[in-house]
């Protein structure tokens, strides 16, 4: 019975990441900005992939890529925690911030 429930659910939870965010392979609009910031983060600067991750952020509220939105908001919060001694409990606080300025679309994501 398991087995039959992961063939059924997994394909439809593919789909929707898919459908989501496209395939892969496929660049996005600021497929170059997400290129800079995976850089800042390769080389340990956090700093400056929290720079590039603001455009991102801005951009993706613009076109109303709320995924898009949700994944920088989450990353920035990530390196900031860990610039802030990578408690958990300053990512809720960083989290809980910007649920409270998110628009309400994306809240029950975040």
């Amino acid at each position: 019975m398991k087995r039959y429930v992961l063939l059924v659910v997994l394909p439809i939870l593919l789909f929707g990441y898919v459908a989501l965010h496209g395939s892969p392979g496929e660049p996005g609009p600021r497929a170059e900005q997400w290129k800079k910031v995976q850089e800042a983060v390769a080389k340990g600067l956090p700093k400056t992939a929290m720079e590039h991750l603001n455009p991102i952020i801005e951009g993706a509220m613009k076109d109303q890529a709320h995924a898009e939105a949700i994944r920088a908001i989450g990353q920035k919060i990530a390196l900031e925690g860990n610039i802030q001694g990578n408690k958990p409990e300053e990512k809720i606080v960083l989290l809980e911030e910007e649920i409270a300025e998110a628009p309400a679309e994306m809240q029950p994501v975040m």
